[in-house]
């Protein structure tokens, strides 16, 4: 197996960046195996993050070219890393729904399937001041869920199986992130993938989850 990755800051008007990091995966070979330029179990796909869309500071405009550089490099296709828009957790009703029919609308313009991933920006009622009903029918991820789809799932492709999790969980300061208790240390271990992320853990692993 190999990997070849190529990695590239799209440096947008207004400072801010998106990283966009293209990987080509190759299938399980021996060091004598002949080379095989065209071998149909290797293929490349993009992972793309922090995109923070937003109408202000031309963020649209820098979106775009991350959109036009993707397809010139033609992956099979992109996973989204979090946090899309920019944001939901303090916006009302209608800025959130803006943000999120605008990504929808650009995410249009990409050549190939795109799987998103929730991040905490996406989230939408967290952290308005007057706060929000939570029985509010997007309340907090099931905006994401309305709007993009799931927030656990798994695809495979050429022999490789891909698991997208949702890892975020309400903080005291309801920013839609958990961190660990730092007191003692660092601590790596600050992801989460909740029940639903065990499922799809459990169905790929053929285990039952008590």
């Amino acid at each position: 197996m190999y990997i070849y990755s190529i990695s590239k800051n799209l440096k947008m008007k207004n400072g801010s960046l998106i990283f966009v990091l293209l990987l080509t995966l190759g299938a399980c070979a021996s060091k004598t195996d002949a080379p095989n330029e065209e071998n149909s179990n290797d293929f490349s796909f993009v992972f793309m993050t922090d995109i923070h869309l937003k109408p202000e500071l031309r963020a649209p405009e820098g979106f775009q070219m991350a959109i036009d550089t993707v397809n010139v490099l033609q992956p099979d296709f992109v996973i989204t890393g979090g946090d899309l828009i920019d944001d939901a957790l303090k916006a009302t009703y209608g800025r959130a729904d803006t943000l999120y029919t605008l990504y929808k609308k650009m995410a249009e313009g990409f050549s190939m399937p795109v799987y998103n991933t929730m991040g905490n920006h996406e989230i939408y009622g967290y952290a308005i001041e007057e706060g929000l009903d939570p029985d509010h029918p997007e309340y907090g991820e099931k905006m994401f869920e309305n709007r993009i789809g799931k927030r656990y799932y798994s695809f495979n492709h050429k022999g490789w199986h891909f698991m997208i999790l949702d890892g975020i969980e309400k903080s005291e300061d309801n920013l839609g992130i958990s961190r660990p208790d730092s007191s003692n240390g660092p601590d790596i271990s600050a992801a989460t993938v909740g029940t639903g992320g065990f499922s799809v853990l459990a169905n790929v692993l053929e285990i039952s989850v008590r």
